[in-house]
């Protein structure tokens, strides 16, 4: 399933703007950083903040603004996972969220743990330590 979904996420070629056709990874890779910097523009054509928009509109009370800050329980991350949709995959290992819903009893605790240690420290604790938070590595 893995593999599948990794071939079908890939793009093999693409056609450029002058109608040649790119099949080397590295040359779509760049063609696609070389479009969307086109798009982009110029550091030179930007403008400074306004600071003053942050007072313009609706904003939080202080009790809603600490909320956000408050450390996240549980029951949420379970909440949040149970609620994305059966055939979306929420990582980059291919399974979906219908595999951690239907292994929740065995994955749960490790998917919590990697959740809530994102929410601690603010780092992508999967990227720094992958053994520690595959639930395959588990089954």
């Amino acid at each position: 399933m893995v593999k599948r979904n990794a071939a079908r996420n890939s793009i093999l070629a693409i056609t450029k703007t002058d109608g040649s056709i790119i099949t080397s990874v590295l040359d779509i890779a760049q063609e696609f950083v070389d479009f969307y910097a086109s798009l982009l523009g110029t550091e030179d054509q930007t403008l400074p903040v306004d600071d003053g928009v942050f007072h313009w509109g609706p904003s939080l009370t202080s009790e809603l603004a600490s909320n956000l800050c408050r450390a996240v329980i549980l029951a949420e991350v379970k909440t949040a996972v149970f609620q994305i949709s059966d055939n979306k995959v929420p990582g980059l290992d291919g399974y979906t969220s219908c595999f951690f819903k239907k292994a929740w009893n065995i994955v749960g605790d490790l998917v919590c743990r990697a959740v809530m240690d994102f929410f601690r420290s603010g780092a992508d604790v999967t990227a720094a330590q992958p053994h520690h938070y595959c639930p395959c590595a588990q089954i």
